[in-house]
């Protein structure tokens, strides 16, 4: 068996902390074991966004933006991700099997 030491594992998502938010890498994403689908990015300018990544009913992989490190807390994004499912008229346990962590 060959192994690829180019591609990266996939990570399974952890239970995200302002800790772990605070000292992400740049280029770095993270997803939240909590709540499947909730993501942050710090971009390489440094910027950490929250957003929210599902796969639609067509197939097609799709982002919702939920807002910036800071100004929106760890606990808001989470009620925001709630939010954003409640207006896609989906429950959290149907989209578990539709999210795409890596």
């Amino acid at each position: 068996m060959r192994i690829d030491v180019e591609k990266p594992i996939p990570r399974k998502p952890e239970l995200l902390t302002a800790a772990i938010i605070a000292e992400m890498a740049v280029c770095e994403e993270r997803g939240d074991a909590r709540c499947a689908g909730l993501r942050v990015r710090c971009s390489a300018s440094g910027r950490k966004v929250f957003f929210y990544r599902y796969r639609a009913r067509d197939g097609a992989l799709r982002e919702i933006r939920l807002g910036d490190v800071g100004p929106l807390t760890l606990a808001k994004a989470r009620d925001a991700f709630t939010d954003q499912l409640r207006k896609l008229n989906w429950s959290e346990v149907a989209c578990r099997r539709q999210i795409i962590f890596a």
